[in-house]
């Protein structure tokens, strides 16, 4: 009964920070804007770039985390895991991509004077609209804290790390910060439905 009271609590939080994003979003903009700028002056160094850049194309946001995470479940024949992981990244892969073309939002560096893209990958959309990277670095630190079974410090470095990534991505100039906020809460709620998938398969085989 806890439980399920915790898992309504995460609906309801969803669905409102949906709402709010919507009602007010020519509000949350100008707000963005000034935030946007504020974490690509702050971090303004050589290192913090090539520390970033790193982070955004060789961690657990990138095709490469995917790959790396796809090949242990595979090493260890985690079958049912493996299935629900793969099925879930193509989702969010179309959820962004869907996102993206519908809300047509231009990236920071394309609109904002003095604003750079500093990524050395030039393989991207033209749209920010949500970050895949902040979505894919959230469903996989959940996947893996909730799924396999990830525990203790190794748990919060996941998530750690996912934050890195999000907050990599408005640093190179490519995305809003709400652009990873709601990327991070796209990946967070396909986690916990993958999540739920697997339990389910579970109990009935």
């Amino acid at each position: 009964m806890e439980k399920r009271r915790y898992e309504n609590i995460f609906y309801a939080v969803m669905l409102l920070f949906v709402l709010i994003v919507v009602v007010f979003w020519r509000e949350l903009h100008a707000v963005d804007v000034v935030w946007t700028e504020y974490v690509y002056n702050y971090f303004d160094t050589r290192l913090a770039t090539e520390f970033f850049d790193l982070v955004t194309d060789y961690t657990i946001g990138s095709y490469f985390g995917l790959l790396v995470v796809l090949m242990g479940l595979l090493y260890y024949m985690r079958k049912i895991e493996l299935g629900v992981y793969g099925v879930f990244c193509v989702l969010i892969l179309l959820v962004s991509s869907f996102l993206k073309h519908l809300v047509l939002r231009l990236r920071p560096f394309e609109v904002i004077e003095g604003i750079q893209n500093l990524t050395t990958n030039s393989v991207m959309d033209q749209y920010s609209f949500p970050s895949s990277h902040s979505a894919f670095a959230f469903f996989i630190a959940f996947y893996l804290s909730e799924v396999i079974g990830v525990s203790g410090k190794y748990k919060w470095m996941l998530y750690g790390l996912a934050a890195l990534v999000a907050l990599s991505r408005v640093y190179l100039g490519v995305h809003y910060l709400s652009d990873v906020v709601v990327g991070s809460f796209v990946g967070l709620l396909a986690g916990f439905v993958a999540y739920k998938i697997v339990l389910n398969i579970k109990k009935a085989t």
